[in-house]
């Protein structure tokens, strides 16, 4: 039978918090998923259907092997860095390898480019994280390959680590592990739920065993068999036209948007088309990586500010910048 105009099925998935629910309606129950808005959102479905989420918290792996961790890395007087240090530390790697001659000179010249840096913080974090060392790297790599190349930046890395006394996620899990049954009977209170779709490899992976193994249990989820309600498709000019018939379409079905997710392949050209549209009809939204920092007031005060400086012109003041925007919306709105 299908669902009444408006509504939507519940999952399995969503039948299997309502049981928890249920069951342990003063328990405290946390959903570990592959992120915190990943879980925000399953306990948002479970809230429109029950009325509210009590006694539930979203989390993730890195966050329970955070709190784990906790403990002996402040014994250890080691600190968890920031994202913004570990890009800084792994590009400082980069310099050191380049200045010590261990990679070729093709690859040291690849070093000047904004994305290969990027690429090669992504891999030598995804090495960390998967448990590849420096020496394993080595093994599995032929020799002059850029893959052995990225095994000298990730040993000057691991040294730098060491050097200032800091780690990254891969050393939050590899602590929570060694330390997993001295501390983890302080951490893992209540009813541990995982996430059907949460599969980890490396040391994530490890972790979820060791979690599983202390009475961690899956929820049940969809099989890959389940019927889509339909696939349709249809061209529009520019994003923006994109999104207002996919909003058309929501209104035409009579669905809540509650009920509605859009999945784009730009997160940063979809959000803020997104987000104009949204703020045009007056309909709420959520962005699971966010918008770009340029489309928020703060961010843009920091690019009026810095074109400022660039410029050698006398900066804007906060409170300039602050009249300046309340204007121009106060203008806008009175259209």
């Amino acid at each position: 039978m299908s669902s009444p105009r408006g509504q939507v099925d519940a999952s399995r998935l969503i039948v299997s918090l309502e049981s928890e629910t249920r069951a342990h309606p003063y328990e405290s129950k946390r959903l570990i998923g592959p992120d915190v808005n990943y879980g925000r959102e399953l306990l948002a479905a479970l809230a429109r259907r029950t009325g509210g989420w009590i006694g539930w918290q979203a989390t993730s792996l890195r966050r329970i092997a955070g709190e784990i961790a906790f403990v002996p890395l402040h014994a250890a007087r080691v600190e968890v860095g920031s994202d913004v240090k570990i890009r800084v530390l792994v590009n400082r790697s980069l310099d050191i390898a380049i200045e010590k001659n261990l990679v070729s000179r093709d690859f040291a010249l690849l070093g000047r480019s904004v994305g290969f840096r990027q690429t090669l913080l992504d891999s030598v974090l995804e090495l960390r994280v998967g448990g590849v060392t420096p020496a394993a790297l080595v093994r599995a790599t032929a020799d002059g390959s850029p893959a052995r190349q990225v095994a000298a930046v990730l040993s000057e890395y691991e040294a730098l680590l060491h050097g200032h006394g800091t780690t990254d996620s891969a050393g939050v899990f590899a602590t929570a592990l060694a330390n997993f049954d001295d501390q983890a009977q302080y951490c893992l209170g209540g009813r541990l739920l995982v996430a059907p779709s949460l599969v980890e490899h490396g040391l994530p992976g490890a972790f979820l065993a060791r979690i599983i193994a202390a009475g961690a249990e899956r929820l049940a989820g969809d099989s890959g068999d389940v019927d889509a309600t339909s696939v349709d498709m249809f061209v529009a000019a520019t994003p923006g036209d994109e999104l207002r018939e996919v909003f058309r379409r929501v209104i035409a079905e009579g669905r809540r948007w509650d009920d509605v997710e859009i999945v784009s392949t730009n997160v940063d050209t979809y959000g803020v088309a997104l987000d104009v549209l949204c703020q045009q009809i007056g309909v709420g939204g959520t962005m699971s990586h966010g918008i770009p920092l340029a489309r928020t007031r703060l961010g843009g005060y920091s690019s009026d500010v810095s074109h400022g400086l660039a410029t050698d012109c006398r900066p804007i003041s906060c409170a300039k910048l602050w009249r300046r925007e309340n204007w121009e919306r106060t203008r806008t709105s009175s259209r």
